[in-house]
């Protein structure tokens, strides 16, 4: 049989070289961050002088193909590789920088990644993929700029094929014509990872579902001479564990692809070359590892030279191949003479349009245009923003496209929050919310709430932007906010002597108002909000007695202690929000300063005002996080403040990174001040798609404080708190989860677990 096909390639090679040099063409599979290795394989072909006059490629294949079919080289495809941060493209949400500033709020309010939505149908949705498809599309438009206007990709330097799977019947189709960023997109777009993308009219999805090797579409497309065929799937691992979402997903795609590849395999004609790197300690993951997985690709072609060495060209040949072939298209830019919308949403046009900075009559300013796409994007009411030059009355027309996201309609949002200081204090937090999106072109928000736990509050909001920028705004709320505190005992009336062993005592407010306030956004990072309150206070708080009896005998009674009072206020504040992350920021900077003044207004019953601000700056060296923090708090007429038993205005020290160790809110007054140093360290390192597991640390704090009533003491050192702790923390799918031991003094040393809670 091997005489057979030895003789067979004879007769074939003699009747091929009777040209002057046999058609090679290439095929690239599917396999994650392991198509680095093709990457490898073009380098070896290029040392070699084996020219390639076709390729086909799925998944990563095509990603990789496609940017050698389009003039770069392997050394600027493996520079790419290893420089670019794939978390920043490969990302299961907006670089949180980028959006605006009241989404930033409330991601504080609902920590995790559990998404619910309601679309354009008013119907409950998730999402349709785990990443960002407009980032990877942003990436991809990128890269292949200097070839956006050759619309058949068979006219690229190599002619070249882009293989996607119909998401409608799990056909195979060849994509060679068109767009090439949103056809290597869909080459790529893994379902449940990537959000399918539709291309005239068709839903498509990864290329490797239906042919992870496409040896059959470059025969039939092509026809070359030869065709090197490169495998860098991943076989079936029999042993695995399946312990991480990592492991199960690897096993998965495996699944929908391996078998194709087999079949593929068995059906190999005489011309046609397989090679197999040796990627077996690598994953579709290991983005990280590019470099490594490169040089295996090398090593891999190198060792099946001995089947190829006969397609290698002279020197002269070879530099006849490259003056034809391999050089790199350069776009020219059209001059834009109109400019239009294609706008699917509920978002005025003219919300889009003062985004787009491109002059008339111009050149077509790609990063400008770049940028500004990004701006629109990041409204978040989008799932794509995408642009076309089209040709209309001998003008170039510049055209918006703008789809409208999963969830056009709002988000359902559910919060879990849980704290237990293993020391007779644990509080529990139950949230649920909708946002509705769509009350207006000018992107007005409908927003309502319910908490259950040590905060039960009803409570519903308009967010209304007052011009198309959606920069200035107006707010309006009511509420209804049942809280309980738990006060030191001389926050109580002084003549009640407390006979609880708590450091603390337990005490409600129930609140009951409304807010209506002007602001406006300045560039995502800043808020600035002023506006009138009013509410209704009324604290209470069950305590035991001890009455002295006209006998000689003691009597303890067991009563509750309650007040109530009228509050008129106006407020001015000031938010500042530049971190990366709401949780675990590793850079940037976040404060706030607030204003509040009481007046006799609508039967206010107080006067009297505060200030207060807190900022914390976060900053990274490598994997060690530093955030400082700084707080202060002052009550102007603080006897006034006393007087009103408005419980949310005081200031409060205790708790986890708030003096670690004593008990939560041990210490409460009018004035306040603080200082801590938190330092974490990241134990995870990062993949393709590590933006989707959870980041662990390990990390300790310092913390200093002081809380007191001016009424009783001026501010002295003498009895400022400190605190210290040791703890660690996961980025969950629920929101932090934080382990810790807390130590203030020898009394004060306790250990908290907490799920889910802000600090």
């Amino acid at each position: 049989m091997k005489k057979i096909i030895i003789f067979t390639c004879i007769i074939f090679s003699t009747i091929i070289f009777a040209k002057d040099r046999p058609t090679i063409g290439l095929v690239l599979s599917g396999g994650g961050a392991r198509g680095g290795a093709h990457v490898g394989v073009l380098k070896f072909l290029e040392d070699k002088h084996i020219p390639v006059d076709y390729i086909v490629g799925t998944s990563m294949g095509s990603f990789m193909g496609g940017l050698y079919a389009s003039g770069y080289s392997a050394d600027e495809i493996k520079n790419f590789l290893i420089t670019t941060p794939w978390e920043k493209y490969v990302a299961v949400k907006k670089p949180r920088k980028e959006i605006p500033f009241r989404r930033k709020e409330l991601a504080r309010e609902f920590p995790g990644n559990i998404k619910v939505g309601v679309n354009g149908n008013n119907e409950i949705t998730l999402p349709n993929g785990v990443f960002e498809k407009q980032m990877m599309l942003r990436l991809l438009r990128e890269k292949f700029k200097n070839v956006s206007n050759i619309k058949d990709f068979r006219k690229f330097p190599i002619s070249y094929c882009a293989v996607a799977t119909e998401f409608t019947n799990g056909e195979a189709v060849p994509l060679y014509k068109g767009d090439i960023s949103s056809s290597i997109y869909a080459s790529i777009a893994v379902p449940g990872g990537f959000e399918p993308i539709v291309i005239d009219g068709k839903i498509y999805v990864d290329g490797g579902l239906s042919q992870n090797l496409p040896i059959e579409i470059m025969r039939k497309l092509f026809n070359p001479d030869y065709i090197i065929v490169v495998d860098i799937s991943t076989p079936f691992d029999r042993n695995e564990k399946f312990t991480s979402y990592n492991e199960v997903m690897a096993q998965q795609l495996d699944i929908l692809t391996r078998r194709n590849v087999e079949d593929s395999v068995k059906n190999l004609k005489p011309n046609e070359f397989l090679i197999i790197p040796e990627l077996e300690k690598y994953t579709f993951l290991d983005s990280d590892k590019y470099d490594e997985i490169i040089k295996v690709g090398y090593e891999g072609a190198k060792k099946s030279y001995d089947k190829i060495s006969f397609l290698s060209v002279d020197e002269q040949k070879y530099k006849q191949y490259k003056d034809k072939h391999r050089y790199k298209p350069a776009y020219v830019f059209p001059i834009i003479d109109k400019i239009k919308i294609e706008n699917d949403t509920f978002i005025s046009d003219k919300a889009i349009i003062k985004k787009i900075h491109q002059k008339l009559g111009q050149k077509l300013d790609y990063e400008q245009l770049n940028k500004d796409l990004m701006d629109i994007y990041y409204m978040m009411y989008f799932s794509g923003v995408d642009y076309k030059i089209i040709r209309e009355n001998s003008q170039n027309v510049l055209v918006i496209i703008t789809k409208p996201a999963w969830n056009a309609h709002g988000d359902i949002r559910a919060g879990i929050e849980f704290e237990d200081d293993f020391n007779g204090h644990s509080d529990y937090q139950f949230r649920l919310e909708y946002n509705k999106y769509n009350l207006n072109s000018f992107g007005g928000q409908w927003r309502s709430r319910v908490e259950v736990g040590r905060k039960k509050m009803i409570k519903t909001e308009i967010y209304q932007p007052v011009s198309y920028s959606q920069f200035p705004y107006i707010i309006s709320n009511i509420y209804y906010d049942k809280t309980k505190y738990y006060v030191a005992p001389e926050f109580i009336v002084p003549e009640v002597e407390n006979h609880t062993d708590d450091k603390t005592i337990p005490l409600e407010s129930e609140d009951i108002g409304g807010v209506l306030g002007f602001g406006i956004n300045i560039k995502k990072i800043v808020q600035i909000e002023a506006g009138f309150e009013y509410k209704v206070v009324k604290p209470s708080v069950e305590i035991f007695s001890i009455y002295e009896l006209e006998t000689d005998y003691q009597s303890i009674k067991y009563e509750t202690y309650e007040a109530k009072e009228n509050l008129s206020q106006v407020y001015a504040k000031i938010k500042i929000d530049n971190l990366d992350n709401t949780f675990f920021p590793k850079n940037g900077y976040k404060g706030i300063i607030n204003y509040y003044k009481n007046i006799k207004a609508f039967n206010s019953t107080a006067e009297y005002s505060q200030f207060y601000t807190d900022f914390s700056y976060a900053y990274n060296i490598g994997k060690h996080i530093f955030v400082p923090t700084l707080k202060y708090g002052t009550t102007y007429n603080a006897n006034a403040l006393f007087d009103t038993q408005d419980i949310s205005s005081y200031y409060h020290l205790g708790g986890l990174f708030n003096i670690s160790g004593r008990p939560t809110y041990a210490k409460t007054g009018d004035e306040m001040y603080f200082g801590s140093l938190n330092y974490r360290y990241l134990l995870t390192s990062s993949s393709l798609i590590s933006s989707i597991t959870s980041e662990a640390y390990i990390g300790c704090s310092v913390e200093a404080g002081k809380a007191w009533y001016q009424k009783d003491e001026n501010f002295n050192t003498n009895d400022i708190l400190y605190g210290s702790s040791l703890y660690l923390a996961i980025d969950t799918i629920l929101g932090p989860l934080y382990v810790a031991y807390g130590f203030s003094d020898v009394e004060h040393q306790t250990v908290y677990f907490s799920l889910g809670k802000a600090y």
